[in-house]
């Protein structure tokens, strides 16, 4: 993901960069989102605390918003 989202975010044409980075990102958010619901039902089926077991969904739904940011810090022009 995050070799994907930084080849997108480096092309010269910036306004294809970022519609790429969305579809990018809208791609795994939905992976991310069906890898949360499998470990929210293994962890509910092993007892775990619903607190618990919510964050973990929450964290685990984060990434690629956390992964696109982090790659937008890191290839953002210098000021200047």
């Amino acid at each position: 993901m995050s070799a994907e989202m930084e080849a997108a975010a480096t092309q010269a044409d910036k306004a294809k960069a970022a519609t790429d980075l969305a579809a990018i990102q809208a791609r795994y958010d939905s992976e991310a989102a069906s890898f949360a619901a499998e470990v929210q039902t293994f962890a509910v089926a092993q007892g775990a605390p619903a607190e618990q077991v919510a964050a973990a969904v929450e964290q685990i739904k984060s990434v690629p918003a956390m992964v696109r940011a982090e790659i937008a810090a890191k290839t953002a022009p210098a000021p200047q």
